[in-house]
């Protein structure tokens, strides 16, 4: 009996049009704007490239920054230094918060006259803010225009339970 079935099911399968082959191009550019939504398409405010969205894209759909910084910093001994340099904002914003956040001492409310938290900062921040490439660097490699580093000191060791 399940043989008959699949033999009739096997005609019906076959009787499917085919999809039609895939447009050529010469990037991938032509794949992600036949993917975007078509009012995005065909609307008369102009729009930059789909090549040029593909980094917000991508750190949105998860960065390396939120994976790499933790381990790195599990990796680093006392007195040892941490650098990252991102080359987007949303990725410079991940580092600048982790480094912050491993900075930071006392998280006690501003109105308690004394500190209960007994948290000390793990870090000291060699950069304050973000160093950015200077002229000339640009002028070398255009590329780095968009690139920013933090860096800080790891203070003490968390100790193993």
């Amino acid at each position: 009996m399940a043989r008959a079935a699949a033999a009739t099911a096997a005609p019906a399968r076959r009787a499917r049009p085919k999809a039609a082959p895939a447009k050529r191009s010469p990037s991938g550019a032509h794949a992600k704007r036949s993917a975007s939504a078509a009012p995005a398409r065909h609307t008369t405010r102009r729009r930059s490239a789909p090549a040029h969205r593909a980094p917000a894209r991508r750190v949105s759909g998860g960065s390396a920054a939120a994976v790499a910084l933790p381990l790195g910093w599990d990796v680093l001994r006392e007195g040892g230094r941490l650098a990252a340099i991102s080359f987007h904002s949303l990725e410079d914003r991940r580092v600048k918060r982790f480094l912050v956040e491993r900075a930071r001492g006392c998280v006690c409310p501003p109105d308690f006259p004394v500190c209960v938290c007994g948290r000390e900062p793990e870090a000291e921040l060699i950069t304050g803010r973000a160093v950015v490439p200077t002229a000339g660097e640009i002028a070398d490699n255009p590329r780095a225009k968009s690139s920013r580093l933090r860096s800080a000191r790891k203070l003490r060791t968390e100790a193993v339970a």
